[in-house]
């Protein structure tokens, strides 16, 4: 039965004041409660009521949220639950999304019981989903007939369900919100602010001793006082005029600033917070927490504009809503949906909205959302609108369709939103977004360029002056050749320092983990720097506490950087008397050991006013000490970020020209056991021959070509030069190579596209030669991307030869090795074994691999009573260990365990011992290597 035009207006003009109501009234509990009216009068129910789907004992259950217009006296029990089997098959409808409709006489005599009780002769419910998950239920009861619901009413009612769902998800949102409220407010008042309590009236009833203390008076001569006695005269009466309005109001929270004055005259700006106090729905006093924010009110009062600014724009955000038919055009247009678009009601009725406000741009759009409309699905989506004077909007659409008794689509109704500022914004932060990436794309390829084109020249003017320091030279050509050196060197820091500030900025640094002995750190760090040292005629020394575990675990190349980093900047900046740099155990924190480093020096010192800028980037202490002592201002930047990286602090004490002292406190993991330090040395010593291992070097630059020539020739290498990638191919096509070392910034054909076609394009076993990638991009990431690419591994320019070397030899098939270690052998003499076994290979292996496996342990129990100071013991271990190392003739060893067993029983030079146990420790571990290729020969 189709509904009558009376009818059909009294709903949608329901629905249109429920709408407004609902964005309108900030009060939500009121506003669900007075829709629940609008709703009920305008569907001409006899009660109206909201229940949520909730979980009982043993069974889904409802609870009843929101009624209109009285209570009804449900018997809920204990739980103030309620079962869904009052009706039969109501939860299964709801939670399917389809619509319970019942009368009376249509139920079972029991149920039509249990209706006739409620009073109800008939009802339905809409479900209300949130999130896509039944919440919930919206129910409609009359109770002096039976009622037929036409299919727009159906519509009409699901329409005012999915609107109260929005209003209870924003119901949920401020609920939330007051419960953060109430925990930050809480937080404000457990700190030392300003605390009270008044009546109703404004009276204090309390007082913390804060408020005391500031007013200069005690609590008891607060407490019965009037709140407005104690602030600034001038401001009492719109003070008194605030609280008096949020008591008329009932205003839960409120805060105001004024000057309170206290006995001696004296005004505190205070900025207070108070809460309504409310028992059993009377006002019954304040709870007010206040601070002094005079030095802060300025910048509180910006923040106070913007926020109304936002408030302001929420609160005239509107909705406008429409009818149309089945044709999408337009039966009946809300009074904001013709402020939105800029026509009126008798220009829009009849109209086609698709071509009235989209055209042809959006109609595939609109289709698609036409399709699901007619299967009797909601659409939410965006599209640009164009306005009566061509002005074009965004809005956002919430469209329901409409359906007769047959489920026939007879049209829909839309909701608009104008998002037009969003999408705005949403393109401007694109823009932006570009605009950054772009800029963070220019600076990392101006890094990669100029560290390419600073370091391939500085490859050559490293390397050969390397090769010039070993050669014959004078006293005056040596000078020569040591001053380049340091002065490449101070370019290259200056490269490093810049790439390193650039990985850390991106957040590319990762902290690695891994035993070390910090010993063999300082000890590494004085060795490097003590030609430097030595120059200036500056005593450079090391401490490390005894408390200290001998291994740690923890990040050594970031640690050595840093303390090489403060203890270089010591020396630059010290003219005479010492730097020392000291490890202590500054406390133990469950399983973290806190060592506190001191680097200490009788240098210039830094003025106290500048000694927090020296972290900034750029920065030094003076404008001219870069001019004076050189640097890029970033070293102390890039040790404050890698020790914050590593969960660490630091700072500087300092006078000046009397010295400064750099603290480092940072936080390790002890080494449970030597294993992985000593493994790593057992590793260092797998150094091989190779020579007349063949190169095939591709290298454009023909300084780096003299140089790479001269670094493989000094080590009997057999090379081969390509000047580019194209060059490279038929060179490996007309010849065998054993490994390639392959520049990546060439012309013609990169190291890349090298790479690649060796990979893909030759036959085997030529295309899985072993590649080098010799690179001057230096950049976080370089390394992946030659892997990436096909290559075996990587070194960047300038190179180090002996990390060259070991690349080359872990690479290099073992065949190639293999053939060349006759004869080799630098730390073993087997002719004493060999004379004593008498020709019998069995008996020699089986003395070998004895040897092997008893000999790290020997070494060990050595080093543990080395580093416990246990004398008697250590002589002991030596005399046990002599034995064996005779047999298998370790002559370099011999004396000197002769010596430690002298030492050790007359305890005298004990300081000299640790340094030649490591000696022990380091021909051993070399002699072990040896005689495990030995056991490979002999089988």
């Amino acid at each position: 039965m189709p509904i009558k035009k009376s009818d059909r207006d009294r709903l949608l003009n329901g629905i249109s004041k429920a709408a407004d109501e609902l964005l309108t009234n900030r009060d939500l509990d009121e506003a669900i409660l007075n829709v629940l009216k609008i709703l009920g009068e305008a569907a001409l129910a006899d009660r109206v009521s909201i229940f949520e789907n909730v979980r009982g004992e043993n069974e889904p259950a409802f609870k009843l949220r929101f009624e209109w217009p009285s209570k009804i006296n449900y018997d809920t029990g204990k739980s103030g639950l309620m079962s869904y089997n009052i009706f039969p098959t109501f939860y299964e409808t709801l939670s399917e999304n389809r619509l319970f409709l019942k009368n009376t006489k249509e139920l079972q005599s029991g149920y039509r019981k249990q209706m006739e009780e409620f009073g109800t002769q008939s009802i339905i419910s809409l479900p209300i989903y949130i999130s896509n998950e039944f919440w919930g239920g919206l129910n409609f009861s009359y109770f002096h007939a039976d009622h037929n619901w036409t299919e727009y009413e159906k519509s009409i009612l699901q329409t005012g369900a999915a609107i109260i769902g929005s209003a209870i998800i924003r119901k949920k949102s401020e609920e939330t919100a007051r419960e953060t409220e109430e925990l930050y407010r809480q937080m404000v008042e457990d700190a030392s602010d300003i605390i009270y309590r008044s009546d109703y009236k404004g009276y204090f009833t309390y007082v913390n001793p804060v408020t005391a203390r500031i007013m200069r008076m005690s609590a008891n001569d607060i407490i019965g006082r009037h709140f407005t006695e104690l602030i600034n005269p001038e401001y009492r009466k719109k003070a008194f005029d605030f609280y008096q309005e949020q008591f008329s109001k009932r205003t839960p929270f409120t805060y105001f600033e004024f000057p309170a004055i206290n006995t001696r005259g004296e005004d505190i700006w205070v900025g207070q917070n108070v809460k309504l106090l409310c028992e059993n729905d009377r006002v019954a006093g304040f709870h007010a927490v206040a601070r002094d924010i005079t030095d802060r009110k300025n910048a509180e009062e910006k923040i106070k504009l913007s926020e109304e600014k936002f408030r302001s724009i929420i609160e005239n955000m509107q909705l406008g809503l429409v009818e149309l038919d089945e044709y999408d055009n337009v039966i009946d247009a809300h009074e904001r949906f013709c402020e939105m678009t800029g026509y009126s009601q008798e220009e829009l009725k009849g109209k086609n909205t698709l071509m009235l406000f989209t055209g042809e741009k959006y109609k595939s759009k609109v289709s698609l959302q036409n399709i699901r409309k007619i299967a009797g699905l909601k659409s939410v989506f965006e599209i640009q609108v164009k306005r009566k004077n061509g002005e074009v909007i965004w809005v956002l659409i919430s469209e329901t369709p409409l359906q007769d008794k047959d489920r026939n689509i007879i049209g829909s109704i839309g909701i608009y939103l104008d998002i037009t500022e969003r999408k705005n914004a949403e393109q401007e932060l694109i823009r932006a977004k570009e605009l950054a990436e772009h800029s963070k794309k220019a600076e990392e390829q101006f890094l990669a360029n100029m560290s390419h084109e600073i370091r391939t020249p500085m490859n050559a003017i490293v390397g050969l002056t390397d090769i010039l320091m070993d050669a014959s030279l004078s006293p005056g050509q040596k000078e020569c050749v040591s001053a380049i050196k340091i002065s490449a060197g101070n370019l290259l820091a200056v490269i490093n320092d810049i790439l390193d500030f650039s990985k850390i900025e991106s957040g590319k640094v990762i902290i690695e983990s891994a035993p070390f002995e910090l010993d063999d750190l300082l000890n590494g760090i004085v060795q490097t720097l003590h030609f430097t040292a030595n120059n200036k005629n500056i005593s450079l020394s090391y401490s490390i506490d005894e408390n200290i575990p001998p291994v740690l675990l923890g990040d050594t190349v970031r640690l050595r950087q840093i303390l090489l980093n403060l203890s270089g900047n010591s020396i630059k900046f010290t003219e005479k008397g010492e730097v020392k740099i000291q490890a202590a155990l500054q406390e133990i924190d469950e399983d973290q050991y806190v060592v506190i480093f001191s680097v200490v020096d009788t240098g210039i010192g830094i003025p106290e006013d500048k000694q927090s800028a020296i972290f900034d980037s750029f920065t030094q202490a003076s404008g001219d000490t870069t001019r004076k002592y050189g640097g890029t201002g970033l070293g102390l930047t890039i040790a404050k970020e890698l020790i914050g990286l590593m969960n660490g602090s630091i700072f500087v004490k300092s006078k000046v020209n009397e010295g400064s002292t750099f603290y480092v406190t940072i936080p390790f993991k002890k080494g449970d056991t030597l294993t992985d330090v000593n493994e790593k040395k057992k590793q260092a010593f797998t150094y091989q021959e190779l020579s007349g291992t063949r190169v095939l070097l591709v290298e454009d630059n023909v300084m780096n070509q003299f140089l790479a020539k001269k670094i493989l020739q000094s080590w009997n290498f057999q090379i081969d030069v390509a000047d580019n990638g194209n060059i490279a191919i038929e060179k490996i096509r007309q010849a065998d190579f054993d490994i390639i070392l392959m520049d990546i910034q060439m012309p013609e054909k990169d190291g890349f596209e090298t790479t690649d076609y060796i990979r893909k394009q030759m036959p085997a076993p030529k295309s899985s030669l072993p590649i080098i990638a010799i690179t001057a991009h230096a950049l976080i990431g370089e390394a992946e991307k030659c892997i990436a690419a096909g290559m075996n591994d990587y070194v960047s320019k300038p190179f180090n030869k002996t990390v060259l070397y070991e690349k080359i030899n872990k690479l290099v098939d073992g065949s190639v090795v293999k053939a060349k270690l006759k004869n080799t052998n630098q730390h073993i003499d087997l002719a004493y074994l060999e004379k004593t076994v008498e020709g019998n290979i069995k008996f020699m292996t089986d003395v070998i691999n004895l040897f092997l496996q008893q000999m790290p342990d020997m070494l060990d129990e050595m080093n543990q009573n080395c580093e416990q100071k246990e004398w008697d013991k250590l002589r002991a271990t030596a005399h046990k260990v002599r034995p064996s190392i005779e047999l298998m003739g370790i002559h370099s060893t011999k004396e000197i365990l002769l010596e430690i067993e002298k030492l050790a029983i007359e305890k005298k030079s004990l300081d000299l011992l640790s340094g030649m146990v490591k000696q022990v420790n380091t021909t051993c571990y070399a002699a072990m290597e040896e005689l495990k290729m030995e056991l490979k020969k002999i089988s």
